[in-house]
Parts: structure tokens; sequence; C-alpha cells
């Protein structure tokens, strides 16, 4: 990948020399304009610049900027124009003579702002499919080589997860058919290492869903409005999939936090972003959120207001039933002596107290290496009793 392309991409579309002025087109087709110190005289007319964070400008190779047609949802018709959807903004853009109605897809130049073409029926599952892999938060779920199986421990959980599945999101109409409301968010709960990350992912295999897997720190942007048009971008994006979506947001109480009269203005921004977006899902929309957070205390009191998270599934302590379960199951993964048994591990199980799963899987890690370091092939026994003192010693400095 080029150093260019973690920049912000613009095209020059006109140059004022007297006032060192340069007016460029964003990726998204908005315009905007900034001055230059040196002067604007090595400058041209569709020059792609890159611009860095230092405020350094970078000439870039005409081949990094994109097609400059983009594809649009048309959300307003009216007489004097129409207002077309892309990427969760909205733009204006001319009639013309072409017959176009709401919720076509069409293809325009944000230049001109004159609409090219209205994609025909026959051609719109292949556009459609070709704007969902653009999108780089969604990820293809029937890739992931999980079910509920490799999830050990927490029968609980483990039965709140498929309730939603077949309630949420197979059997959705029932539920409107009935006059009951659909969850619209569910807030997974409890300590880092417990597995709510883990179980997403199984449930958006098992759903056959769309999965967006957002982690919370990695949409914040230092500027103004990226943020939203990131959110906006992908609530939209799971709206116009025409099939079920999970979006999946980890920590969310990055984005989320209680605003208060010491927060940011950029974080207050966010937050009522992120609840018009939730607020926005349409009755007949299949999509639900599913976010996680260790850090409940902190959430912004909006977020569980009826019609939002309605729904709370938390990740407590394993008990030692849970880690036995866990074990078993993670032992799966490592070649081991006979004398490692399922007896065996229930012992394992009864000395772990107050151990997460993530404890236990560090356990097996470390005991690999032991037996790697002993030149053996397989995990003895005495293997897994040093690695149990090296990791409980962790454990308990944790507390």
């Amino acid at each position: 990948m080029s150093d260019y392309e973690v920049f912000p991409l613009v095209k020059i579309i006109n140059i004022f020399p007297e006032k060192n002025l340069l007016f460029v087109r964003q990726m998204d087709g908005r315009i905007a304009s900034f001055s230059v110190s040196g002067g604007v005289s090595g400058y041209k007319e569709s020059d792609i610049l890159a611009l860095t964070d230092c405020g350094t400008i970078i000439r870039c190779d005409a081949s990094y900027w994109p097609n400059d047609l983009v594809i649009g949802w048309v959300k307003y018709v009216d007489n004097n124009g129409i207002i077309v959807e892309n990427n969760g903004s909205l733009f204006a853009v001319n009639k013309g003579d072409l017959a176009v109605n709401v919720g076509d897809l069409v293809k325009y130049n944000p230049i001109d702002r004159n609409i090219i073409q209205v994609i025909p029926e026959d051609q719109l599952l292949n556009e459609e499919l070709s704007y969902k892999k653009k999108h780089k938060y969604c990820i293809d779920a029937q890739d992931l080589d999980l079910t509920f199986e490799d999830f050990g421990g927490y029968p609980a959980i483990v039965k709140r997860a498929r309730e939603l599945i077949e309630t949420q999101l197979r059997k959705r109409e029932k539920l409107r058919e009935i006059g009951a409301k659909p969850v619209k968010g569910v807030l997974f709960t409890g300590l880092p290492g417990t597995g709510k990350t883990h179980l997403a992912r199984i449930i958006a295999k098992e759903s056959g869903a769309n999965f967006y897997h957002i982690d919370g720190p990695s949409i914040v942007s230092k500027y103004v409005g990226d943020s939203e048009k990131t959110l906006r971008g992908i609530f939209t994006h799971a709206r116009q999939s025409g099939k079920p979506s999970i979006i999946f947001f980890d920590e969310i109480d990055s984005i989320a936090a209680n605003r208060t009269e010491d927060t940011h203005e950029s974080s207050d921004r966010l937050v009522a972003q992120f609840l018009t977006l939730m607020d926005g899902f349409d009755k007949d929309d299949n999509n639900i959120v599913l976010a996680t957070t260790n850090r409940e205390d902190v959430l912004d009191p909006a977020l569980r207001r009826p019609g939002r998270f309605d729904w709370t599934i938390e990740f407590t302590i394993p008990t030692c039933e849970d880690r036995c379960s866990i074990l078993i199951l993670q032992a799966k993964r490592y070649k081991c002596v006979d004398e490692i048994s399922p007896e065996f591990l229930k012992e394992v199980a009864k000395e772990t107290k107050n151990w997460l799963p993530v404890d236990l899987g560090a356990l097996w890690d470390e005991a690999a290496l032991i037996a790697v370091g002993e030149s053996r092939n397989k995990i003895h026994v005495e293997d897994m009793v040093i690695a149990f003192e090296q990791i409980d010693s962790r454990v308990r400095n944790k507390k």
C-alpha cells in the first residue's frame, strides 16, 4: 500500500494565483479550498494531492484518484432537483432529462452534479455487491470457521445468543406481526477476556447476517465531522445491503461515553450522531447493533433508554463448570499426552478460581512453550503444572 493512501486525497479543480488559493474536490465529492504559503505556480488543474497531518502537500500520481463517477441512492425528487445519499452524506444533483425515482441507484458526476445513468434492475445486484465490497468495516462472517460449539462454558449466555438469532434476526417479521418491537441493540458487558467479541463473531456466522466489525477507537478522527461521517456511512451501508446486518462496536464506551460539561464538543457530537442513527432504524430494517464494554459505568445514560440497547448480556467470571468446559474445548487445539484427560482438566478447573477464559488460554500457550523448550512434541502434565504456577502468579498480580 502506498504511503499516500493514509492521507486525505484531493483533486485540484480551480486555481487562484493572485490569492495563492487552490479549490479542490474531496473524494466524497465535496468542494474545499485552502491557501498555499509557497505559492501555487507549481500546481495545475487535475493534480492529485495528499494532505499530511503536519500540513505538508504531496503531489500524487493520477492513478491514486478513483473513478470520477459516484454511485448514490436517490432519497428525494421534485421539479427543482434530486437529493442523493452517498456513504451517509446527502448531495443535491441535477435532474436532467433522465426519469429518476426515489429508491433508484444512480451514477453521477460529483463535479457538475449531473446524473449519468440510472442503474437498471438487471445490473442493480452487481452494483450493490460492488458497493458492499468497498466498505472496509464489512467482513464476510461466512468465512469465519466458527459455531456455538467453539464457545466454551456460559450456557445461559449461549442460550440467550441463540434466542437473539432465532427471534431478532430470523423471525423478525413474526415479531412485527404480533405487535412486538424487535430489539435494536444488545450490549455485552463484563471484564476483558471473557469472550464477548468471540461470541459476536459466532452470532454473525450462525445468523448468516452481514457483519460490520468496528473497533470503537478506530473511527475516532481528529478532523471535524469525520467520525460522524464514518458512522453514517456504516449504518447507511448496512441499511442498503438488502439483507440482515449486525453492526458490532467493540469498546462502545470509546465513542459513547457519558456527556458532561467537561467532555469535548467532538465527543458530544459523536454520541449524538450514534443515538440518532440508532433511533433512525426503520421499522422494516433487519439490522441490529451489538456492542461490548468493560466500563458500563461510563456509558452515556441515553444508550440505555427504551428502544436502544434493550438487551444486556453480562459476561461474569466463569464458574468451575464453565472453566472445565473451556479447558476441554481449548485442549482440542493442542497435542497432549493421554494423562491430560477431562478428569485432569476438571481438577485444573478447581484450582483456577477467578481465572478468565483468556487466562485459561494463556495456560495452554505457556504449557506448549515449555514442552517445545524441552524438545517434546506433546504437552505433558509437568508442562501444565509449571505453566499453572506462572499464569496463576499473573492472575493474582492483576487483582
